[in-house]
Parts: C-alpha cells; sequence; structure tokens
C-alpha cells in the first residue's frame, strides 16, 4: 500500500500541472480574442469607408439630373438599402 503523502504530492502536482496548463489555454484565448477584436475594427472601417462613398452615390445620382440609366439608380440605391442596414447592424450595432 502506497503511503497517503505520496498520493497526495501526486495529486498536488497533477492539479499544478491542469491549472498551468488552464492557465495557458486562458493566455493563448485571450491573445486570440484581441487579435480578432483588432481586425474586426479594421473591417468596420473598411466598410464604413465603403458605405460612405455609396451615400455619397446615391446623392450624387438625385443631384444630378443627367441622363443616368435606370438601371444603375436602382442598383445604386439598392446598394445603399443593403449596406445602411448592415451598417446599422454590425457597425452601430442598432438593434429593431
Amino acid at each position: 500500500m502506497e503511503p497517503i503523502v505520496e498520493n497526495e504530492n501526486v495529486s498536488e502536482q497533477m492539479m499544478k500541472e491542469t491549472m498551468e496548463h488552464l492557465k495557458e489555454e486562458h493566455e493563448r484565448f485571450e491573445e486570440e480574442n484581441k487579435l480578432i477584436k483588432e481586425e474586426l475594427k479594421e473591417w468596420k472601417k473598411a466598410f464604413s469607408s465603403v458605405y460612405g462613398t455609396i451615400r455619397l452615390l446615391d446623392m450624387m445620382v438625385h443631384i444630378l439630373d443627367e441622363d443616368i440609366p435606370l438601371d444603375l439608380i436602382n442598383h445604386i440605391e439598392l446598394l445603399r438599402s443593403f449596406t445602411s442596414d448592415i451598417f446599422e447592424q454590425n457597425v452601430l450595432m442598432l438593434k429593431e
């Protein structure tokens, strides 16, 4: 029969190893989370620029009374509407 003290040392060592492993996993998770948040921030900036450009196009189409094809106007309006919804829900985080 093994002495109780030796079993406690083994259990204590296993607990220390497990805690160290969990600590490493947590640190890796935190680093990945930080990278994902930074990447999301960059995507939001890029999408905001695209959205702004589409809004400018939409305004220009309505200001200019040139012979702009109706299908082009419709596409721009549809694109503005679509990107507006995405912008509100995913960049501004507005919920309906």
